[in-house]
């Protein structure tokens, strides 16, 4: 579930808008609710918790707190894949894992199409891809 932050509410976490709007949203709906919940056990003689089991606006507040819960961790790990691009063995090692196999396809195709003579031109964008003299 939150191996990623694609698909359908990767915007959530990619826009700077929705990050500065949705925890502001969800910090005034929480006050809100709980200012119904309040009310709602609020009897003449003063609190009367009993009654919070009963009141809709407890279980939209214990929805709000997860949807709080699961927006801040879809955050966390954005943030986390971000950050990893920061290192550079890191980005050598994400180039090496998506750029090899395509290159590697590549001077096969060469090479299957009798282009042997570009097998070095071939090999030479290997090495260019891995930082390689």
């Amino acid at each position: 579930m939150f191996a990623g932050s694609k698909g359908r509410f990767a915007w959530t976490v990619e826009s700077a808008t929705a990050k500065a709007v949705i925890p502001n949203v969800l910090a005034v709906a929480v006050g809100v609710f709980s200012g119904a919940l309040i009310t709602d056990v609020t009897t003449p003689a003063g609190l009367l918790w009993s009654l919070a089991i009963r009141s809709s606006s407890l279980y939209v507040l214990v929805g709000l707190t997860g949807l709080s819960v699961v927006y801040s961790r879809l955050l966390y790990v954005h943030d986390r894949e971000v950050t990893r691009f920061l290192d550079k063995d890191y980005c050598e090692a994400y180039m090496r894992s998506k750029c090899l196999p395509e290159l590697a396809e590549k001077a096969q195709e060469r090479i299957r199409n009798g282009q042997g003579g570009e097998f070095d031109a071939a090999m030479n964008e290997v090495r260019r891809a891995l930082g390689l003299p």
